[in-house]
């Protein structure tokens, strides 16, 4: 609800404008009619001068005061014109920020909304896992994936938020077998084959065929998974937000991406105290077609999702004897 007693600047500067504009009315006026009755007067004098010579003179006085005083007309005209451009420009540019400041606001409230709903989300299917453990009992499939639904919907609408772009989210694991919904393996890469995991419900409709087409390849065939995966420098995300642009430096099995999305942002799913290089259960991958991904907020709400899906992953695989030297604390 807005608040009715906070002054209106904006109502403010149309004041200042409205008496700048009547105030150069005022001096314009008074320049005139000093004019009118300046011409009334040296005419008067004019026509009741019988000196040729001083006639002249008058004249002459006459002519230079006419010009002396369009020229401050001119000059008055001039500056209020100026004066008023300032304030204009100052009022939109005003506006403009204004705007910026409420859809900055806006947004910000929208990230945080769907962060506390993802880790809503995420201590629910916690709750399960616990009563699972309790109960000596397995997580089905079916419940584990649509956690993973959820969460990847929910994270798509979130980096569509942050980038104002149409966004999508997916988990790549690595498995020898393709079939098997939890099948990641933690203590580092022992396979070199991935596949997508699960897709954000949009983008999992979008990309089925796409899915079909390639269905398990190997990291090293995607530029942004080896650089994380085996790159020296020991970043453990990828941000690029025009791969068409990077030529050579990107390279990506799936040759249909271009139809999907020309920027991403990936990030090991791992836990947070240990390198990749020495745990890695998977690839949390969001993209869209226009960019606007950066390398320190968004790296960051990224690596926090891919904490708990970490989590959520290893102690599935876990309860269900899927996976190898896998430690979660419940």
């Amino acid at each position: 609800m807005a608040d009715t007693n906070k002054p209106d600047h904006r109502a403010d500067d149309d004041g200042r404008g409205s008496g700048l504009h009547k105030f150069s009315q005022f001096l314009e006026m008074t320049a005139a009619a000093s004019a009118v009755a300046l011409n009334g007067f040296l005419g008067w004098r004019l026509a009741e001068e019988p000196n040729e010579h001083i006639a002249v003179e008058i004249v002459f006085v006459t002519a230079t005061a006419n010009v002396v005083l369009l020229l401050f007309i001119l000059f008055l005209s001039y500056s209020y014109t100026t004066k008023e451009r300032k304030l204009r420009k100052s009022l939109i540019e005003n506006a403009r920020l204004e705007t910026i400041t409420n859809h900055s606001a806006s947004v910000n409230a929208q990230i945080s909304e769907l962060r506390a709903l993802i880790s809503s989300r995420h201590a629910e299917y916690c709750v399960r896992l616990r009563a699972a453990l309790i109960n000596s009992h397995s997580v089905t499939d079916d419940e584990f994936l649509s956690y993973l639904n959820d969460v990847l919907g929910m994270t798509a609408q979130l980096f569509s938020s942050y980038t104002q772009n149409p966004s999508a989210a997916c988990i790549k694991i690595f498995s020898p077998d393709a079939t098997k919904a939890t099948g990641a393996i933690a203590g580092g890469v022992p396979y070199h084959d991935v596949f997508t995991l699960q897709r954000d419900p949009h983008s999992r409709q979008m990309r089925r065929v796409t899915d079909e087409k390639y269905p398990v390849y190997h990291y090293s065939e995607n530029a942004a998974f080896r650089s994380i995966l085996e790159d020296d420098d020991y970043t453990d995300w990828f941000v690029e937000n025009d791969l068409k642009g990077a030529g050579k430096q990107y390279w990506n099995k799936n040759k249909d991406y271009p139809r999907f999305y020309n920027a991403c942002a990936v990030v090991p799913v791992k836990t947070y105290h240990r390198s990749v290089r020495e745990e890695c259960l998977g690839l949390l991958c969001v993209d869209n077609r226009f960019g606007g991904f950066d390398e320190d907020r968004c790296v960051h709400i990224l690596n926090g999702i891919a904490g708990d899906l970490y989590y959520a992953m290893g102690t599935t695989a876990g309860l269900n004897g899927k996976t190898q030297e896998v430690k979660a604390d419940v």
